[in-house]
């Protein structure tokens, strides 16, 4: 146990070094580097929006190298990954008001061959001590989860889980390439994307994409993601065996997607995409073939399946401005679209706007978005189709059934870093899954955020301050101040509920090459 009073003298430690320490250039999410970009220079095009990778390796020089060498035409580096945290209200992992300790280590292994080919492979080892962690952690929050985890046997408030990723990306005669397990967003959205967004762990995956002339881009992606619905086939079960002779076997789900981009101008994005979840077999071949659209295919094979369509508007305007608009309609029946009784419209919808500039040489950008997700959206008849992996959304992190609010401005000083200040609200009713059965009967209706017990719905209200300093020798210093109201949070299975809570949270955190 560390004595508070050493505990506040390396706080106000860190603190001065960070402002006395020379200033280099944050390496920030996608989105807000991609728009801060344009506001200075006006070279980011459209297209540099379509994809946000989780966190890919910047492949600058590290001040901290366990090994590297050169193969060949390129370097490989070896680096060590480190955090540290204490947050002193729980966050989002926990509702309850209770403070809790994160440590993390690992290796971060990479390797650049140039613009055509580069790999990174991340492993890291966590632990959470403090709290455990509900089932439905981050159930309200757009923070990533984690596939799977562990307690300690004597003390059950310490949770380990540990993460591996790996991706290498290379272009091949104009088809780009990218295969690993990782998690990436496919959209324009900043909180989070409709069709696939990073809210998911990692999953195996591939994606491929090439040029179509010199406005179209086509995109194709096939991956498998974890079920949780157990395989009583291959599992095996029986009274007369031991725990460690038992075997569960889980069924296999896959995705598929593909989409199509135009950029009819460097200042305009149109898209449209298809996203397909299967079960029960490794390997569709109508849909690993690309240019086949997948409704046709569905159908085909007799409407088992579970689709998806989505399309996207994007708009630069004046240097300054981002529009941004998604729509996605979950399990469309195209032959009872205007058929008010019998259309499966059931719908996701999203729109944003970013407004960027400069005041006295410090760059900002101001924010707004909101997201719609109808009850009946991100679910399925069959619980091995459900567009999730590991329980979490596959889409938009809040799922089925509920809405998202976000309003916020973030400032990028050279002294101070990164600055963000935001307010964030987010209702959910029941998960479409509660309501399966009257889903799919024509006349029933399921009105937005009505829960299952008729009970009132969830809500996670979120003020926020948020800053981002990098330190000498590439460490990097976050310091976020939340206040966090939740009401009628439900803990699923079990319909456990936690009482209302108004907390606020203080979070330290102290890191290099890695990111919580």
């Amino acid at each position: 146990m560390i004595p508070k009073r050493n505990v506040l003298f390396l706080a106000v430690l860190i603190c001065n070094a960070s402002i006395m320490a020379q200033s280099s250039p944050r390496v920030l999410p996608d989105v807000t580097q991609k728009d801060i970009n344009y506001i200075k220079n006006g070279t980011v095009k459209i297209s540099d929006y379509q994809f946000k990778l989780y966190r890919w390796p910047s492949f600058k020089k590290s001040k901290i190298v366990i090994w590297q060498d050169s193969v060949y035409t390129g370097l490989v580096r070896v680096t060590p990954m480190f955090g540290m945290s204490r947050s002193t209200g729980g966050g989002d992992l926990n509702i309850v008001p209770k403070a809790y300790t994160h440590l993390a280590g690992g290796l971060e292994i990479t390797g650049d061959f140039g613009p055509k080919l580069s790999f990174w492979m991340r492993f890291h080892n966590n632990s959470i001590n403090g709290i455990t962690p509900s089932s439905q952690r981050y159930a309200l929050s757009p923070t990533r989860g984690w596939s799977r985890e562990s307690h300690d046997r004597e003390d059950p408030t310490i949770t380990y889980y540990n993460i591996g990723e790996t991706a290498i990306k290379g272009e091949i005669k104009g088809v780009r390439i990218m295969t690993g397990i990782f998690s990436e967003g496919w959209g324009p959205g900043f909180r989070g994307d409709l069709l696939i967004s990073d809210k998911a762990p990692a999953y195996p995956h591939t994606r491929y994409s090439f040029d179509i002339g010199k406005k179209l881009v086509f995109t194709y992606l096939w991956g498998g993601l974890y079920s949780g619905v157990i395989d009583s086939v291959r599992s095996i079960f029986s009274d007369e065996l031991s725990n460690i002779r038992q075997r569960t076997v889980y069924i296999e789900k896959k995705v598929a997607a593909h989409r199509l981009d135009w950029y009819p101008a460097d200042w305009l994005r149109l898209s449209f995409a298809e996203l397909i979840i299967f079960s029960g077999r490794s390997f569709e071949s109508l849909y690993a073939l690309p240019l086949v659209p997948f409704w046709s295919a569905q159908r085909y094979l007799g409407d088992i399946d579970n689709l998806q369509m989505a399309a996207e508007i994007e708009v630069l305007a004046h240097k300054a401005w981002r529009f941004y608009g998604s729509l996605l309609v979950d399990e469309i029946n195209t032959f009872k679209i205007f058929d008010k009784d019998e259309q499966r419209n059931w719908i996701a919808i999203q729109g944003g706007l970013a407004y960027t500039a400069n005041v006295f040489d410090v760059p900002f950008i101001l924010r707004g978005e909101y997201t719609f997700v109808d009850p009946r959206a991100y679910t399925h008849r069959w619980d091995d189709t459900t567009p999730t992996s590991y329980d979490y959304p596959l889409g938009f992190w809040s799922g089925a059934n509920s809405d998202n609010r976000y309003i916020g401005v973030q400032f990028l000083h050279d002294l101070f870093g990164q600055l963000h200040l935001y307010y964030e609200r987010t209702r959910k009713g029941d998960y479409g899954g509660q309501f399966i059965d009257e889903q799919y009967i024509p006349s029933e209706v399921i009105p937005f955020l009505e829960m299952f017990d008729d009970s009132q719905h969830a809500e996670r209200t979120v003020w926020g301050m948020e800053l981002i300093r990098e330190l000498p020798w590439g460490f990097w210093l976050d310091i976020s101040l939340l206040e966090i109201n939740h009401e009628y949070i439900f803990d699923r299975p079990g319909l456990v509920s936690y009482p209302n809570s108004k907390k606020l949270d203080m979070n330290i955190a102290l890191r290099y090459n890695y990111e919580f």
